[in-house]
């Protein structure tokens, strides 16, 4: 599976203006992609907005609570 950063940075652009996004970070690949490929956009100066994420723990692995 290729990941596309150009059309993610397409789809937050039509999504209202923020200083900050907040990601709820559960240690899941697709967490761990998304914010990836965030920190890459803003680090590219292509996002407007401070990145932050957070730890959620939904409990439903048992590695969890190390991550």
């Amino acid at each position: 599976m290729n990941f596309d950063l150009d059309n993610l940075a397409g789809i937050l652009e039509e999504m209202p203006p923020s200083c900050s996004v907040m990601i709820g970070l559960s240690g899941g690949m697709d967490s761990i992609v998304l914010l990836h490929a965030l920190h890459q956009l803003r680090t590219e100066g292509r996002l407007g907005f401070s990145l932050r994420a957070l730890h959620v723990n939904h409990g439903s692995q048992p590695e969890a609570n190390n991550w």
